[in-house]
């Protein structure tokens, strides 16, 4: 005896689309579907009133996310952008995700401990040049401002061809530009989220395949864009998706 088509399928080969629906939207097919899978609680097998307990709820149901973390080092060198206008991305903030229903909202961020190379030049006399690093999340190359970090510069050049720093800036503590200053290094740790507009949507929301990627540019002048690097020993990304 051999098993005729699954009714819940339009035609007679399987559609993963279909599929899909059946497995994680139970309540837009038949009761004879798989949504007996997933205990098929309805008013008909729950009687307990509004309030269902955790262990009635199958894991994946309502929420996803990950936390995706880091302890080896990572570096990322400025002549791998080669200009402003490139950059690098961050392998250890960088994921493809997958989100199995359509989504309220998505809050992601990620944690970064940066040891960056930059420099306050003030060869110029009243020009002088701040190096600096940028860090920019995207989603789905989908760039989001506010989760934009900077790191500023770490060392300083006093004894360039024009006077010393301006008393009261950022770069009192200006040493030797072949030393840092650990007090610049940086601890990062941005928070954003992604919620549909009262008139516009986001694709980031729909369910299936979706990235977040973390990019490294930034401002490095000569001699510095060669061998400056942004350093990063430990870090992780993570998000968290709930369901509409």
């Amino acid at each position: 005896m051999s098993l005729g088509a699954w009714a819940g399928f339009s035609g007679t080969a399987v559609a993963a689309d279909e599929l899909a629906t059946a497995l994680f939207s139970p309540s837009s097919v038949s009761a004879e579907s798989f949504a007996k899978l997933h205990g098929q609680l309805d008013s008909t097998f729950w009687t307990g009133g509004a309030t269902i307990p955790a262990w009635a709820i199958q894991p994946g149901a309502f929420f996803a996310g990950f936390s995706l973390g880091f302890e080896r080092w990572s570096w990322v060198y400025a002549k791998q952008k080669q200009s402003e206008t490139l950059y690098a991305i961050h392998a250890g903030l960088s994921r493809r995700f997958f989100l199995p229903w359509q989504t309220r909202m998505i809050i992601y961020g990620y944690n970064l401990w940066c040891r960056q190379d930059a420099a306050y030049w003030d060869q110029q006399p009243g020009s002088p040049i701040r190096e600096y690093w940028t860090l920019t999340t995207s989603i789905d190359g989908t760039v989001k401002d506010e989760a934009t970090i900077d790191l500023p510069h770490a060392r300083g050049d006093e004894a360039g061809v024009g006077p010393s720093p301006d008393p009261g800036d950022d770069a009192d503590n200006a040493t030797s530009p072949q030393n840092s200053a650990e007090d610049r290094w940086r601890y990062v740790s941005p928070v954003a989220a992604v919620m549909p507009l009262s008139t516009t949507t986001d694709a980031a929301l729909d369910k299936g395949y979706h990235s977040i990627e973390v990019k490294v540019s930034g401002t490095i002048a000569s001699p510095d864009n060669a061998n400056a690097k942004l350093a990063t020993p430990t870090g992780a990304l993570w998000m968290l998706a709930i369901r509409s």
